[in-house]
């Protein structure tokens, strides 16, 4: 039960919201790489997730998502200048992409501290049924299953 009221109290604070912009957003390209260059300004004892995305209609909409990028990108990324993002093009797009009116967006977000917090509370309840069924062991208790449409 403490665990339950400790994970409410955890959930109830309001997240407050952080000066947080992603500035001057550049790329250069020599076919086989993009590299992308963003300013991140934000609270500088905050982590922060990057994601690239890229768009073929003028910024219109965002809908490629690259998957092959390295550098300042993903979780436990902090605010400064020059952030750089590679990414390997030919890997997601062996053939290259055609046009010119491509445009990235760098999407910044605050990372939250407790993103793995249901991964902890599922395995927390696993391990606990996990040693209630072992402790019941060997007491003449049987545990009956019924599976649907076999008797």
């Amino acid at each position: 039960m403490r665990l339950f009221l400790l994970i409410i109290l955890f959930i109830g604070f309001p997240i407050q919201a952080q000066d947080l912009k992603v500035l001057d957003v550049q790329f250069q390209s020599d076919g086989d790489c993009v590299v992308v260059h963003y300013h991140l300004e934000g609270n500088l004892k905050k982590r922060y997730h990057i994601d690239l995305w890229l768009s073929c209609d003028e910024g219109n909409t965002f809908t490629i998502h690259p998957k092959h990028v390295s550098g300042d990108v993903g979780y436990n990324v902090r605010p400064g200048h020059n952030k750089e993002i590679t990414w390997e093009i030919k890997k997601d797009f062996p053939y290259g992409l055609v046009g010119e009116t491509y445009v990235f967006a760098v999407d910044a977000e605050i990372q939250k501290r407790w993103r793995n917090l249901k991964y902890y509370v599922i395995g927390g309840a696993a391990i606990a049924g996990s040693i209630y069924l072992y402790s019941q062991r060997g007491k003449g208790n049987c545990l009956k299953v019924t599976v649907p449409g076999e008797y």
